[in-house]
Order: C-alpha cells, then structure tokens, then sequence
C-alpha cells in the first residue's frame, strides 16, 4: 500500500466509516491513479476537471455515480492536502449530466 493510501485510510478510520465505504471510495480513486499514472495527491484542480470531462464524455458515466466519485475525491484532496477551503472543479456550476 503506498503511503498517500495509508494516510487516506487513517482518515476514514478518524471519520468513523464502514468498511464498505472504505471500499467504495478506493475503488473511486485508483481508477483516477490509473488515469494519470501517478499518485494523485500531486494532482491539480485542473487534472481533475479533466478527469471528469472524460468520465462525463467517455465513460458516459451517470450522474449518481458522477457525484459519488465527486463525494470521494473531494474527501480524499480535503484530508490529504490538508485544506480547509471547499474546491469545486466545475467552477461554480452545478453537475449535471444530459442523458439525451
């Protein structure tokens, strides 16, 4: 396990979650790892724009799953970076998915 997963699963365990949360949200990050080959902790607000526009425009992903992956990687870049301010990747627009 390397070390930014080590961290991140402290942080669950501080927050209290089950351990199936535990598992959705790894499994909502390592594809993102997987995407750009490299630890994601070095990632960029814009990286991760990106990252939705191709799970949005590729993957053709819904707009539940959308927002759970959302709802983890925000946590994930909150408790890893330590930040104390709320980041929105969409720049102040609401996500929402055109299935038509």
């Amino acid at each position: 396990m390397q070390q930014y997963e080590l961290k991140y699963l402290e942080c669950l365990d501080l927050r209290g979650v089950s351990k199936r949360t535990k598992i959705d949200y790894f499994r909502r990050i390592n594809p993102l790892e997987r995407y750009f080959s490299k630890d994601p902790t070095f990632l960029s607000i814009q990286d991760i724009r990106e990252y939705f526009l191709y799970l949005i425009r590729v993957k053709k992903l819904g707009a539940a799953t959308l927002k759970s992956i959302y709802f983890s990687l925000r946590f994930f870049i909150f408790m890893l970076r330590d930040l104390k301010k709320k980041i929105s990747i969409f720049t102040s627009q609401k996500l929402s998915v055109n299935f038509r």
